[in-house]
């Protein structure tokens, strides 16, 4: 993951995380959830696009399951010792993604009794092809 120039809505930076080998492939931060009550309602936010091996943008279509189209996804990883479990995150922003536009990812989820046992969850973001670039920037967790 690398810092770029020019991010959403005026930022004047951005994260990068290229030179990805699989769609599974995408950035991911750890967070305690331990301080919340099962049940919370919580929003993962944040904007993104995308940029081909040429640093040209790159298309997608929003909830397409075509491996050449996908978009950004974002799902939460829980696991332990004794099993692994993920949540997929349906983004609620339906506005079209332009390439070379940042676009909207707007998700929201009930926290679990799972979630606030465990000492992290893991956040990810997958979706676009391999050799994609995702650029993203003002993530937030609220």
């Amino acid at each position: 993951m690398e810092i770029v120039s020019g991010g959403a809505n005026g930022s004047t930076k951005a994260f990068i995380v290229k030179d990805r080998t699989s769609n599974n492939h995408g950035p991911m931060q750890a967070v305690d959830l331990s301080c919340r009550q099962p049940g919370d309602a919580l929003y993962f936010t944040f904007y993104y696009k995308l940029e081909d091996e040429n640093n040209n943008p790159s298309p997608c279509v929003k909830g397409s399951r075509d491996p050449m189209l996908r978009c950004v996804e974002a799902a939460i990883k829980l696991e332990n010792d004794d099993w692994r479990e993920w949540v997929m995150l349906e983004n609620e922003d339906t506005s079209t993604y332009t390439p070379g536009s940042f676009t909207h990812f707007r998700a929201s989820f009930l926290v679990t009794q799972k979630m606030t046992d465990l000492d992290e969850v893991i956040f990810f973001l997958t979706g676009p092809r391999e050799g994609v670039s995702i650029i993203f920037d003002e993530v937030s967790l609220l």
